[in-house]
């Protein structure tokens, strides 16, 4: 009797209906675990670039602004749109960096679901919104989950067209690219290599209609990029040819691991090179579960993952600008998505050992972004009384850390002048007095405070995140 009231449990969870119910269930319970993680008030430096450019620029200035930097404008304008409708607070640049995981869950609930099963989809989501690496930027105030679910949504589409999806598929395909490459310059690689499968796909398949619409969306993404490519090329140096005497390539296949499942759990890494070389292997033995379009897409989310590592590297040394693996953050999810196809369709006890070392890696994640967030900065509240205490707002502030990290300062003291400490000459104030953001250890020389009749009140124990402490001077120029 037990046996058959187990049985019909299981035949009811099996259900389309019931297994979609849950998967809706889990995308709504963690986007609610979200709302634990944002009552942050810090910024970092990225953080208050993006507060800067957004805040205090209209379309225009936001063109501009991106034009030299790094990053494309869409990010931006994205924000700067929820600016318009939702007012201009941190909380709202929060919330415009959790939508597109929100989004990402729900693709995942359908595609994933649709093409691999229940549990790879259910497992594929928490990943997407809570392991290690992932969450951090997940939460951050920068393009990077933004990046994350236009790259997905071309991998996702680029398996739909390999399997003879309709003509709808080559829009989203366009729509998806387009996006992702206005978003971040780094996304133009996995979506080389997805258009590449896509092109010997369709040769093999000999289906001259789909190569028609292919090269179609081929032509519209180089039109529709024409024109931001000048400033793309220029702002990633390609034909500078230089590299910068620092800089450091992760040549070691562990530097991965190493950085991408970084967590407090003891040898996280290694468990994470074990679990691929698992998948790997148990790809390679149970190969014929999968059909031709399956391996095909499986061999090419590997092949991503190892080309856009190694291939941005050296993109990045183009313009002497350092590689950050946060630009290639995709590499993580491919990897994940790969594991987790194989594990669930392989093996149970390979989905039951996955499905437990998931659940783990995704609560110390949290717990430790959870720390990164509310304990990192415990002298923010103090630094924040002081300030609104005792500095005016017309007060000029002194900092010695970085010129360009003024954009940080002036996002916590909007109203101040600020002056780099190499900049600044006591006999332009005599008769007055300025603060000092002393972050680097900068000092005044006994002949400068004799010179000036500097006089110096010490406020220590201050902190911002990203700068975690420094120390309030008030020095009065006399001389």
């Amino acid at each position: 009797m037990n046996k058959e009231m187990y049985q019909k449990i299981i035949d009811k969870f099996n259900k389309p209906a019931i297994r979609t119910l849950f998967l809706i269930a889990e995308t709504v319970i963690l986007s609610m675990v979200f709302v634990l993680l944002q009552n942050g008030t810090g910024v970092d430096y990225d953080e208050a670039f993006t507060w800067d450019v957004v805040a205090n620029n209209g379309l225009r200035g936001i063109i501009s602004a991106t034009a030299a930097d790094v990053h494309p404008p869409l990010y931006y304008l994205i924000c700067k749109l929820a600016f318009c409708v939702f007012g201009k607070s941190l909380k709202v640049l929060l919330w415009v960096s959790l939508v597109p995981v929100i989004l990402g869950m729900i693709m995942s609930s359908v595609f994933v679901n649709k093409n691999w099963g229940f549990s790879a989809a259910f497992l594929f989501n928490l990943i997407y919104g809570f392991a290690p690496f992932i969450l951090h930027y997940n939460l951050n105030l920068r393009m990077y989950s933004w990046m994350d679910l236009f790259v997905l949504g071309v991998v996702f589409v680029t398996y739909e067209l390999m399997r003879g999806g309709s003509g709808k598929f080559f829009i989203l395909l366009y729509l998806f690219s387009i996006l992702a490459v206005y978003t971040q310059y780094f996304a133009v690689l996995p979506i080389v290599i997805c258009y590449a499968w896509l092109f010997f796909s369709f040769i093999r398949s000999g289906k001259r209609k789909n190569m028609i619409y292919f090269l179609t969306v081929g032509v519209l993404d180089v039109i529709s990029y024409l024109p931001w490519l000048g400033y793309g090329m220029k702002n990633m140096g390609i034909g500078a040819g230089r590299v910068s005497e620092e800089y450091g390539f992760y040549l070691d296949p562990s530097g991965i691991f190493k950085t991408l499942f970084e967590t407090n759990l003891e040898n996280g890494d290694i468990m994470a090179i074990i679990l691929s070389v698992m998948a790997v292997v148990l790809f390679v033995l149970f190969r014929r579960r999968f059909d031709r379009e399956e391996k095909s897409f499986l061999i090419m989310l590997l092949c991503n993952t190892v080309f856009c590592w190694y291939f941005s590297q050296w993109l990045g040394s183009l313009n002497g600008h350092f590689f950050a693996p946060r630009y290639v953050i995709f590499c993580l999810v491919f990897l994940w998505l790969f594991m987790l196809i194989v594990l669930t369709r392989c093996n149970l006890c390979a989905t039951v050992f996955v499905s437990l070392w998931t659940m783990e890696l995704c609560l110390s994640s949290f717990l430790v972004e959870r720390a990164y967030e509310y304990e990192t900065t415990p002298l923010m509240p103090k630094t924040m009384e002081f300030i609104g205490t005792n500095i005016a707002s017309d007060d000029i502030i002194v900092y010695d850390y970085a010129s360009e990290f003024r954009i940080i300062y002036q996002y916590y003291m909007p109203e101040n002048e600020f002056v780099f400490f190499d900049d600044l000459d006591p006999a332009e104030m005599k008769g007055s007095y300025f603060w000092v953001i002393n972050l680097a250890g900068a000092y005044f020389s006994p002949e400068a405070i004799e010179e000036y009749g500097l006089e110096i009140e010490e406020y220590p124990g201050m902190g911002f995140m990203g700068m975690e402490r420094f120390d309030f001077w008030k020095v009065t120029v006399n001389g």
